[in-house]
């Protein structure tokens, strides 16, 4: 898969039913999640790469002064981390979109939405990151590959 089909992967499940929400669920887990793992881990250089402790990705990804604002877009940690937290949000969305169908509601179109919106969303943001860490790390002179 390439960028290309990652995103075309995303457009195919856009409308929100139920059967959309399930399939991108499926989707995620066997093919989004793994092939933004193994880009990642061809742009910091290794054959692979997995999720850090939440802990130890809330602490490598936080950018609390100016001087981090400068310098952490270039360093491997910054988007380990962020790559970690976005592989544990996406499989919250996907163990609550597995339990949407055994749990009618009054609430089953705003359940529907926000679930399939927020792993939509959590999915787009992850090629956006993506290309920022291709750009950072591997595009610009004095970094990984420039």
């Amino acid at each position: 898969m390439d960028t290309d089909d990652y995103k075309r992967g995303l457009q195919r499940w856009h409308d929100k039913t139920a059967t959309n929400l399930e399939e991108l669920s499926a989707w995620t887990e066997a093919e989004g999640l793994p092939w933004l793992w193994n880009e990642f881990a061809g742009i910091i250089g290794q054959d692979r790469a997995k999720p850090l402790q939440a802990h130890h990705a809330v602490r490598q990804g936080l950018r609390t002064t100016p001087a981090d604002f400068e310098k952490m877009p270039y360093e491997k940690t910054f988007y380990h981390a962020h790559v970690s937290m976005l592989n544990a949000e996406a499989r919250k969305y996907i163990k609550a979109a597995a339990t949407f169908q055994r749990m009618p509601s009054p609430y089953t179109d705003t359940r529907l939405e926000t679930l399939h919106e927020g792993l939509h969303t959590i999915l787009d943001h992850g090629i956006i990151l993506f290309e920022q860490a291709s750009h950072c790390l591997l595009e610009l002179p004095g970094t990984y590959g420039g």
